[in-house]
């Protein structure tokens, strides 16, 4: 047997029990604030062939306890239905795209990278960016961290040395590559090679920064209008507005809030 609720959704928070005890608390409220902005008053009111006498604060008195009980109640199932509400596949796609896209920032920046080593390559030498290096690039933007945190960690764990983090392949007359082989000191041309990839390097730090926080500016439309769009609906349509005017309500009937202005918006 299934543990799903009947009435649950997998797109609305509010279970159907909740939705009914939302509908009659608004419909209370809006009663009430009718009732004292407009000054309703009767003699007598029939009922059934009946007519009961008037009486204003008897039927403020109903107003009061209904009011009181459909607002507790709706404050209570909201709150359950709202913490155990999941979060919507598109909220989940929204985060899985916004994953994808700093995973591309990161290969770009390699790839960017790596064809300039590339560039370099020589008939006997061949650059690549070592795993280490690799990692660094990877590693900066890897958690989506904030422009200046991203900044700050270009600062504090870049790649100091170029010699430090690339590695370098020989490439035989043959065509045959060996495996690769660190970086040695003692030979002009890795030096000379090691200096160059450093100056580049250095370049593109200058720039990354920038390049880093325009692109997560491309990326807040989407990330701010998904979440502005549910936490609108779930928490100020389906929470907020209904409790609030109940409050208000709860004013106008104990005379701590002057409805009377409502009256002059109605058409005449």
């Amino acid at each position: 047997m299934s543990d799903d609720k009947p009435d649950a959704s997998p797109r609305d928070p509010l279970t159907s029990a909740t939705r009914a005890t939302k509908r009659n608390l608004l419909l209370t409220s809006i009663v009430a604030i009718t009732f004292k902005a407009f000054d309703i008053s009767a003699d007598h009111i029939p009922v059934a062939g009946l007519s009961i006498k008037y009486d204003k604060g008897v039927f403020e008195f109903l107003l009061l306890i209904l009011l009181c009980y459909f607002l507790a109640t709706f404050i209570l199932y909201y709150y359950i239905d709202i913490r155990n509400f999941p979060r919507s596949s598109h909220q989940d796609a929204t985060d899985e795209w916004h994953k994808q896209k700093y995973s591309h920032f990161s290969w770009n920046t390699r790839g960017a990278f790596g064809g300039f080593l590339q560039e370099l390559s020589t008939p006997e030498w061949r650059l690549i960016l070592s795993h280490h290096g690799d990692g660094h690039i990877s590693g900066w933007a890897g958690d989506r961290p904030s422009a200046l945190k991203y900044r700050e960690r270009l600062k504090s764990s870049p790649l100091v040395c170029a010699s430090e983090h690339l590695m370098y392949s020989k490439i035989h007359k043959a065509s045959n590559v060996s495996g690769p082989h660190d970086y040695d000191a003692g030979n002009p041309e890795h030096v000379r090679l090691a200096l160059v990839v450093q100056e580049r390097w250095n370049r593109t730090m200058r720039w990354l920064p920038l390049r880093y926080a325009w692109f997560k500016m491309t990326l807040r439309p989407r990330l701010w209008t998904v979440a502005f769009a549910y936490f609108f609906r779930n928490y100020v349509v389906d929470g907020a507005l209904p409790i609030f005017v109940a409050l208000i309500s709860l004013a106008a009937l104990y005379n701590l809030l002057d409805v009377h202005l409502l009256a002059q918006l109605a058409p005449k």
